[in-house]
């Protein structure tokens, strides 16, 4: 049973009340709004990442030690016309990337869900992005602590759908030692996406504002249930072919730690997880050194 407070914060919340009237509002979408953009045109990718508030970490070293290893993994990525879109209270000093940086400020106090304010901080990066760009673009969704493959942007760019992917294969990674596990359907009965939010990437054309601002905005906070509601949108989304994430844990700042919502990770680890040598290698492929 939810808190009274916690029922006025999720009635002021736009998301509450689109999940109440999904269907409507999809089909309404499918009937007026072409779906992503002519994949015969060459996209940018942007990277949207929020970043939790400095008084609301438990170690803010620890997350800007994070966050510089996952602006690494984007710095890894070939090409131009990418961009990282960073959302949060506060910007770290000195932060550097090869490619370009946009931090969008949120304020503090924001309405936050179960605890999270990263939806609304979601939302203001979408907005941005939208604003300050145009043209056919991949979103990607990356969490301020997690790992891109290093060809996950050659993937974007070759394989170009203009609709979007959706990440169902990736590992677990225990930040505190060599210790991982394949998160997919095949190797371990847990598709990536049921474990990780860093699992989409959406298509649209920023050029039409309306439209990519429906699209982005009203992405479920779920990660669960992300490509069946992209479907449901009429743009479904196609499984990257190759584990193109590290979903990063068991740190004093991962959300679902830190609600203790650490769900399956245990026995994932206990019956899949891979250690030493072979977890370095792993982490090696997304240039990452093992703790």
């Amino acid at each position: 049973m939810i808190s009274l407070t916690e029922a006025g914060r999720r009635l002021r919340d736009p998301y509450w009340w689109l999940n109440r009237v999904h269907g409507p509002f999809t089909a309404m979408h499918r009937r007026f709004a072409l779906p992503g953009f002519d994949a015969g045109k060459a996209p940018r990718i942007v990277f949207l990442i929020k970043l939790i508030g400095r008084e609301d970490a438990a170690d803010w070293d620890g997350v800007v030690a994070r966050l510089r290893t996952t602006l690494e993994s984007v710095d890894r990525q070939e090409g131009d016309g990418i961009s990282v879109f960073l959302c949060g209270q506060d910007l770290p000093e000195g932060l550097k990337t090869r490619h370009e940086l946009r931090f969008v400020p949120a304020p503090k106090g924001m309405n936050r869900i179960q605890g999270i304010d990263k939806q609304a901080k979601h939302r203001i990066g979408a907005r941005a992005i939208v604003d300050q760009l145009d043209g056919p673009a991949y979103v990607v969704m990356l969490d301020a602590d997690d790992v891109a493959h290093p060809g996950l942007c050659a993937f974007l760019r070759s394989d170009n759908n203009g609709r979007g992917y959706i990440v169902t294969d990736g590992y677990m990674w225990d930040v505190n030692r060599p210790l991982v596990t394949r998160l997919s359907a095949d190797s371990s009965g847990m598709p990536f996406d049921e474990m990780c939010g860093s699992c989409a990437v959406i298509g649209v054309d920023l050029s039409r504002k309306r439209t990519a601002k429906r699209i982005l905005c009203t992405l479920p906070l779920n990660h669960q249930v992300l490509a069946p509601h992209m479907a449901a949108m009429g743009q479904p989304l196609d499984a990257v072919p190759f584990p193109a994430m590290i979903y990063a844990v068991n740190h004093e700042d991962n959300v679902s730690s830190k609600f203790g919502r650490d769900g399956a990770r245990g026995w994932l680890f206990a019956d899949h997880g891979v250690r030493g040598p072979q977890a370095e290698a792993v982490l090696r492929e997304f240039g990452v050194s093992a703790p």
